[in-house]
């Protein structure tokens, strides 16, 4: 089924007790989860996931930086804390 654009405004973690998720988007072009989170790097990632055996499929991970932030502070869009990952299109 054919939804067109989709764009997410939201934080994803996946907790150590949740492996084995795949995660479908449309295509990369199309779907996107983004976040404007700019804290310490360990907890601000628009995606993190923590478990193993996770896949995302066709979906893109951004982060929204403000236009004038207070402070520099690094802003990441995905973080893996674990092995058996995969990302593709």
């Amino acid at each position: 089924m054919d939804y067109g654009v989709i764009m997410c405004r939201e934080q994803v973690a996946i907790p150590i007790d949740k492996p084995c998720i795949f995660l479908e988007g449309q295509d990369s072009s199309l779907t996107t989860i983004t976040y404007d989170a700019h804290e310490r790097t360990d907890l601000s990632a628009t995606f993190a996931s923590r478990p193993t055996n996770i896949v995302a499929k066709g979906i893109t991970f951004k982060v929204k930086v403000s236009a004038f932030p207070i402070h520099h502070t690094l802003a990441i869009s995905f973080s893996l804390i674990n092995n058996k990952i995969c990302v593709y299109d």
